[in-house]
């Protein structure tokens, strides 16, 4: 009896002692109840805490929030974030760290379904929230998190009336570590998630970046995205002072794969205040990018099947790169932009993304380039490019580079006039050898002959050029872009001119410039030490304004050389540039000209001959558009000299030759014979038929006098000039045309 007694004793006892246990755990179950209630709505003054319940399971170690919102209002207004979650358990709480350092210890934080909405405008008055949550008023020193899992979180962002789901998806940090002190600091050991439907606009670029797929995963240090746009944001009711050209431009990519990137990084932070980004290098890879003209889908834009960057580093507002590789880039150009100059077409293309204010590459290469017009290639080749560097914004931007090489073939330009084509069969530049070679290089008229000048209503030279090589040795790459040319020499290797005019048209009156002012006509500053033509054939073809056969003048194997091509000289730069020319004349006989040429201003020196010239191989030119045959005649030497300004040519000839005999021809229905009464005083009364040395030099010379009519070419003023001198030189001179 007395054993059963003391059993029930100790069984009261132990159920008073669990009664008080359990009252106990009731008692302090509701006293960090009221305790994590109490603390969550006094995080602070600018954050405002609203939740249903907070439950606290201490046998398990676990705490469960229900409907938690927190709205943070770091300013004065109606802008705020805010937070919401139906449910936030907390479980693997180590109570016994809590209560002896102020440390709380979770294994694992679990966010049921949530809403994370942003305030742009809080963003673009520099966040004053990150210094709020650096001030949190919590009881720890110290939160260590093993595991947050995000399940089901949507983000949104609002700026005025645009409020727009810009994320959604699970994601899980691992081994976070918050330590609370003045200021807090925040540290992450992994980060792992998959995204879906992102939504994210840049307004001061007004950009909307769109993908459809993301993953992350810290510990392979990678990001990959599928099906990423960046398109401009087009709503009128969002406005941004700062617009960037990029919102013209859309960009599709089918994916995007980032390699040794530091995710970590990019959410921990030990500043004194805030969360500052520290990325490591990054390797991208992109598939499928395409970049249009909004406003010219499908006539303005750019592939590229494969692009690759290694090395990408953001630092503060600046953008460096190891190497940016695409392989088999189209760039397809709409009409306007191929006739836009090399300065224009840079100020169109797409800025540097806000907020971004530089970029630096180490080494860009283009593989398999090509650059379209429409339907019509315009060139292809490989580019490559060192040290380059954009600083500033579209037109504010300025380009600059350490070395460029490129090897460009079947190039096809057609000039802004659309009367003329450019092609070149193969463009090597390498700006570390100072080189740039054309080779294959011809000029072709869109008209025929006869066309040509009627599509532009008055008389014109129609040109058609094929140049073998032109090389420019000892340039300057870096200069080009400011617009300078400057080069030790520039060499042209056999070329051949084709140059018609047909004098029936009308002939316009603008005033023509002399040769310095065709020297500055050229958009650039140009400085070269030497100029070489070598091995060029001319052919020269006029048809007559009354007159059924053209007349032609060809000069061959010319040779010329100038020193040196100035078009904006200095002070210090020479007085005068040497032009030296030599050629044969019409196969029949040689000519040679020195001209010094003021570079200051229009004034030129020129002295010459002309040797052992068969003269009767001018008849093409002398029958057709002079009405003169030239039965026979041997030029054996024309000396000449004369100085050429703005207003006239003075100067003399000294000429020699034997066997002259000329005929005045008439034209009568459309035939040309031979007037018998002009060549009669032609043989007998103003040509005599020899002038050989064995007759007075003053008899065989001329004074060269011609007023200068500027709206002719410098070649016709500088042929007249001589003429005018030729004419002079015979006692009756004066009776021959003009």
């Amino acid at each position: 009896m007395e054993k059963k007694k003391k059993w029930l004793k100790v069984f009261v006892s132990l159920l008073a002692l669990a009664f008080i246990i359990l009252t106990g755990i009731h008692i302090l179950t509701s006293i960090i109840e009221k305790k994590i209630g109490d603390t969550l709505k006094n995080l602070s003054p600018k954050i405002d805490t609203q939740f249903s319940s907070v439950d606290v399971d201490l046998f398990n170690a676990k705490v469960s929030i229900s409907d938690l919102h927190l709205s943070l209002a770091p300013v004065t207004g109606h802008h705020q974030h805010s937070f919401y979650s139906s449910n936030v358990g907390l479980a693997g709480i180590n109570f016994f760290k809590i209560i002896r350092g102020k440390q709380l210890a979770v294994k694992t934080v679990s966010i049921g379904l949530s809403k994370i909405v942003l305030d742009q405008f809080l963003f673009d008055k520099n966040d004053s929230a990150k210094a709020v949550l650096g001030h949190l008023n919590i009881p720890f020193k110290k939160i260590t998190i093993d595991r947050i899992k995000f399940e089901k979180m949507n983000t949104w962002l609002q700026s005025g009336s645009y409020n727009k789901l810009m994320l959604k998806g699970n994601i899980t940090l691992e081994n976070a570590q918050f330590v609370l002190n003045n200021p807090a600091t925040f540290h992450l050991g992994n980060i792992r998630g998959t995204f879906s439907q992102i939504a994210y606009p840049v307004f001061q670029a007004r950009q909307l970046i769109l993908m459809q797929d993301v993953m992350i995963d810290s510990k392979k240090e990678s990001l990959q995205a599928d099906s990423l746009q960046i398109v401009p944001l087009n709503d009128n009711k969002v406005t941004s002072r700062n617009t960037s050209s990029l919102a013209g431009f859309a960009w599709n990519i089918e994916s995007v794969k980032i390699n040794k990137i530091n995710i970590v990084h990019l959410l921990s932070t030990e500043e004194s205040t805030g969360f500052h980004s520290k990325p490591d290098f990054l390797s991208v890879n992109v598939k499928g990018l395409r970049i249009f003209n909004t406003k010219h889908p499908y006539r303005q834009s750019v592939l590229c099947p494969q692009l690759s960057l290694t090395g990408l580093h953001f630092s503060g507002n600046s953008i460096s790169i190891n190497e940016l590789k695409l392989v088999g880039p189209e760039i397809k150009l709409t009409s306007s932009s191929a006739d836009k100059k090399p300065g224009e077409i840079i100020k169109d293309l797409p800025g540097l993304p806000a907020p971004f204010k530089s970029l630096f590459v180490k080494k860009i290469n283009l593989l398999q380039m090509k650059i379209w017009l429409h339907s019509r290639l315009l060139l292809k080749g490989n580019l490559a490019i060192e040290d380059a560097g954009v600083t500033g914004q579209s037109a504010n931007s300025s380009f600059h580079f350490s070395a460029i090489q490129c090897n460009f073939s079947d190039m096809n330009y057609s000039l802004s006039n659309g009367y003329y084509r450019i092609h070149v069969k193969g463009l090597l530049a390498d700006s570390r050898k100072e080189l740039l070679r054309m080779d294959s290089v011809q000029l072709v008229p869109q008209y025929s002959k006869l066309e040509f000048a009627k599509k532009l209503g008055h008389q014109a030279d129609r040109i058609e050029a094929t140049i073998s090589q032109i090389e420019i040795l000892k340039l300057n790459f870096g200069q080009l872009i400011h617009k300078k040319l400057l080069a030790d020499k520039v060499i042209i290797n056999n070329s051949h001119f084709y140059i018609f005019r047909d004098r029936r048209l009308p002939r316009t009156s603008k005033e023509e410039p002399m040769i310095n002012g065709y020297l500055k006509k050229i958009p650039y500053q140009v400085r070269v030490h030497t100029f070489r033509l070598n091995n060029s054939n001319v052919l020269y073809e006029e048809f007559p304004k009354d007159g059924t056969q053209s007349g032609i003048l060809k000069i061959g194997k010319m040779n010329l050389t100038m020193s040196p091509v100035v078009n904006h000289p200095y002070k210090n730069d020479p007085v005068y540039s040497e032009m030296n020319v030599k050629g044969n004349l019409m196969d029949a006989g040689t000519i040679q000209a020195n001209i010094r040429l003021s570079l200051a201003g229009n004034t030129s020196y020129t002295k010459g001959f002309i040797r052992n010239l068969d003269l009767s191989k001018l008849n093409s030119s002398a029958e057709n558009l002079g009405k003169f045959h030239i039965e026979s005649g041997l030029l054996n030497e024309l000396d000449f000299h004369f100085t050429a300004t703005e207003k006239k040519a003075t100067g003399e000839i000294v000429g020699e030759y034997h066997d002259l005999v000329i005929d005045k021809l008439t034209l009568k229905k459309g035939k040309k014979k031979v007037a018998k009464v002009p060549s009669f005083f032609l043989k007998h009364l103003i040509i005599p038929k020899n002038k050989d040395k064995s007759m007075n030099v003053s008899r065989r010379t001329g004074k060269i006098s011609y007023k200068r009519d500027p709206t002719r070419f410098m070649s016709y003023y500088f042929l007249k000039a001589l003429l005018s001198g030729i004419r002079s030189s015979f006692a009756m001179g004066f009776l021959l045309p003009k």
